[in-house]
């Protein structure tokens, strides 16, 4: 957080029977010499003492980076033994976060703080937000959906790591302050969207690249599939007139050799000659 508060302790050794009551230096130094006497010798425990300690706590106007009082629970992570519940809830089939909410509730007040007077319920460590509960249910399903599906691919595994990081980077970046940690989770960030982006032309690409040598193959199936059938006209066109007309050949008379037609069934025989 890069607060620059500091918590002063001092710990203070008192001898009740060596009191000074005079302002006196060469007295009190005269005190402090038999004192330092008696401790470097034998002769330790014949000194009464009290022990104490002088605790200095920083100003208001000497912290900076984050919140105080009340306000600075908001910005606690959760604590572990809820994070830990709200998985056992889950195990449980509990997915409603407004049950969840509840049940963690009665959790703090009567489990966690049982005997003892429990934190404000702004307190996000203890009394996680709506947002909290849903961010922790989905990274308790994503951990139960890789530990159940072992038969999944590595790259199907690999996806639901990647999504459960995400997640985590995403309710954890809430407690970060620092402005340059902020930039650099954001620039690894860009660069691993980079990758993605680059990997999905790439397999763009080349799902374009087969489509077309698929359509390529498949026209060339179509051509030599036509080629066959054309192949396969004159036997069906003889077919067809054998067994419609009874005849071998037909000779057709014009007044003009001019009019005969440019084309003709082959497989038909006919005999054009001029009328007379």
């Amino acid at each position: 957080m890069n607060c620059k508060a500091k918590i002063k302790i001092v710990h203070l050794i008192k001898f009740p029977d060596c009191q000074i009551f005079t302002k006196k230096l060469f007295e009190q130094r005269a005190v402090s010499k038999l004192i330092r006497k008696s401790l470097s010798s034998n002769d330790d425990d014949s000194l009464v003492k009290e022990y104490a300690w002088h605790v200095t706590l920083p100003a208001n106007e000497e912290h900076s980076g984050h919140f105080l009082g009340e306000e600075a629970g908001n910005t606690q992570p959760v604590d572990k033994s809820i994070v830990k519940k709200i998985d056992e809830l889950v195990k449980d089939g509990i997915y409603l976060v407004p049950e969840i909410r509840q049940r963690l509730k009665d959790f703090v007040l009567h489990e966690l703080f049982k005997d003892r007077d429990p934190p404000s319920e702004s307190n996000r460590r203890f009394f996680p937000t709506k947002k909290d509960i849903q961010n922790h249910c989905n990274m308790s399903f994503a951990k139960r959906k890789v530990a159940k599906v072992d038969c999944d691919t590595p790259q199907q595994v690999t996806i639901d790591a990647v999504a459960q990081r995400l997640d985590e980077i995403k309710s954890l970046s809430h407690d970060v302050y620092s402005q340059k940690v902020l930039n650099d989770m954001l620039s690894d960030l860009n660069s691993a969207l980079s990758k993605a982006r680059t990997a999905c032309s790439q397999n763009l690409k080349s799902m374009k690249a087969k489509r077309k040598r698929s359509s390529c193959k498949q026209m060339d199936a179509d051509v030599v599939s036509k080629q066959a059938k054309i192949n396969t006209l004159p036997n069906q066109s003889t077919s067809h007139f054998a067994n419609t007309m009874p005849i071998h050949q037909v000779t057709i008379l014009y007044p003009d050799m001019s009019q005969m037609p440019n084309t003709f069934d082959p497989a038909f025989p006919t005999t054009f000659l001029p009328a007379t």
